[in-house]
């Protein structure tokens, strides 16, 4: 990659701050009904319901695995595993 491309990728922030630049990946469609978390790999043609520690109101899925909800209970949860376990804050 030349520093020309480099310089046209979005800049990645945490917290307040920019640590890279990086390609992001397409994120999975993730829904929520009644606060029930599913996710679609197949861009929304078959869905599959993740079992979460609570009712989900907002869920961001970078791939199949690695996923992150925040809860009615006004908690955050990340999971690494497709939501076999969640770890929360």
């Amino acid at each position: 990659m030349t520093n020309s491309q480099s310089n046209q990728l979005p800049e990645l922030p945490v917290n307040g701050r920019v640590l890279a630049k990086a390609a992001l990946a397409p994120a999975i469609p993730a829904r929520i009904e009644k606060g029930k978390l599913s996710i679609s790999i197949d861009a929304g043609l078959n869905w599959q319901q993740i079992k979460t520690p609570d009712d989900v109101v907002s869920a961001r899925f970078l791939d199949p695995l690695n996923g992150e909800i925040d809860t009615k209970s006004k908690r955050r949860y990340r999971t690494n595993d497709g939501g076999k376990t969640w770890n929360g804050n």
